[in-house]
């Protein structure tokens, strides 16, 4: 016999809790659960939505949740999730890359590393890394560097790993490298400063140029080449050096010194302030060496008269003046030098004997350079002289290293005083 259910929906806002360890339970698949309950309340979820509820049971409808209240507060943010996928590559600079732009005083590229020794920009070729050129108004630049405020900064640093150049400056016609050290073009500053096996080389490839030129013109002290050097050379030419004014000095050490006249100069005796002395030299074809005494004539009427160890390993050929002083006798040299003396006789007892000695050098360096009196000329030297006006030719024909235009009338030099000498530099 079937039996008929009775339904009846109940809407609920709150599912109260229950026993159904003896219900039968399935997903509901809608907003309403269909349930069969009994006369004590319990309930048994129907299995389907056309499912007969047993005898004693009613049928009975469920109604899910009233309608949606409004939306609580945002809970916390989640973990961050993985990094997306890297996206497509920005646009690059096309090589080779050429531009032109107008920015006023602020630079067309500007690259600034911020590690302590990072590189802002660097070029890498097989010729020329980084080329500058100033192509604008007068005082263009081709390429400047800056340094810090630091001793140890350097605006422009270049380095050669091998045997060629660190930095090369070459100009058509004005300087192509200069440095200027202090405030601005002073006279009195360093320039450019080396402190290893070279500190400045310069080489001349053409007719006329220089190799190092200086020029100072700030007063009596300024200097246009400087060199310095406690223990060793403070300059070194190796070939022929041309003075055109005086050349003062401390010492000399020559091979050979080859003048017109050599003569010493000195402050006038008597009247030092105003005044100067001068003497020439006494000259001859040979290496001759003067030496000059007096004597007294003793008991016996001759005089023994001394002479240094080194003397006869000096000199050789001698030759002998004997001249009476305040008297007259037949003096005459008994006894040459030897063993490092020789004797004058013929005196009177405590007759006055000046004498005098030349001697002909014959040490070692004397035979290995004796004097050539007279020699040729070399062919480039033909047809020109030493003091051409003097013989009255032109001053153009004069034998030098490099030619200068001499006064007429040249005046003696002016020495430089110890006060207007050049301050060292430390």
């Amino acid at each position: 016999m079937s039996t008929t259910i009775a339904r009846v929906t109940v809407a609920l806002a709150v599912i109260l809790p229950m026993t159904t360890s003896a219900l039968d339970t399935q997903a509901p698949t809608t907003n309403t659960i269909h349930s069969c309950v009994d006369a004590n309340g319990n309930v048994r979820i129907a299995a389907s939505p056309t499912q007969a509820c047993p005898p004693g049971w009613k049928a009975v409808d469920w109604a899910i949740g009233g309608p949606a209240g409004p939306n609580g507060p945002a809970g916390p943010a989640g973990p961050q999730g993985p990094a997306g996928p890297e996206g497509p590559p920005g646009p690059r600079l096309l090589l080779p890359f050429s531009g032109e732009a107008k920015f006023g005083g602020n630079p067309v590229f500007h690259s600034k590393n911020l590690s302590d020794k990072g590189i802002g920009v660097q070029g890498d070729a097989l010729f020329i890394g980084v080329l500058g050129k100033g192509t604008g108004q007068q005082g263009s630049i081709g390429v400047a560097g800056w340094g810090g405020n630091d001793a140890q900064s350097t605006g422009v640093d270049g380095r050669s790993l091998g045997s060629g150049i660190g930095v090369y400056g070459a100009s058509a016609e004005g300087i192509g490298v200069k440095g200027i050290h202090g405030p601005g073009d002073h006279p009195t500053t360093i320039g450019t400063l080396g402190d290893t096996v070279v500190g400045v080389k310069g080489t001349a490839e053409v007719a006329g140029g220089k190799g190092v030129a200086g020029k100072g013109e700030g007063d009596k002290s300024s200097v246009g080449v400087y060199g310095e050097s406690a223990s060793g050379l403070a300059g070194f030419f190796r070939g022929k050096v041309t003075i055109t004014d005086s050349l003062l000095v401390e010492h000399v050490y020559a091979h050979d010194v080859t003048g017109a006249r050599k003569l010493f100069r000195i402050d006038h005796p008597l009247d030092p302030a105003a005044k100067y002395l001068s003497h020439v030299s006494v000259e001859s074809d040979e290496m001759t060496d003067l030496y000059s005494g007096n004597v007294t004539i003793g008991p016996a009427g001759d005089a023994w008269v001394n002479l240094p160890a080194w003397f006869e390993a000096l000199n050789g050929d001698f030759r002998y003046q004997l001249t009476c002083v305040g008297g007259s006798a037949p003096v005459y040299v008994a006894q040459e030098i030897h063993a490092g003396r020789f004797l004058i006789a013929g005196g009177k007892p405590g007759l006055k004997v000046s004498w005098q000695v030349t001697g002909i050098r014959h040490d070692a360096y004397a035979k290995a350079h004796p004097v050539h009196v007279e020699e040729e000329k070399a062919p480039g030297e033909r047809g020109r002289y030493l003091h051409p006006t003097e013989l009255g030719f032109p001053e153009g024909a004069v034998i030098e290293n490099v030619p200068v235009k001499r006064s007429v009338e040249r005046q003696p030099p002016t020495m430089v005083g110890r006060e207007n000498r050049p301050k060292v530099i430390r």
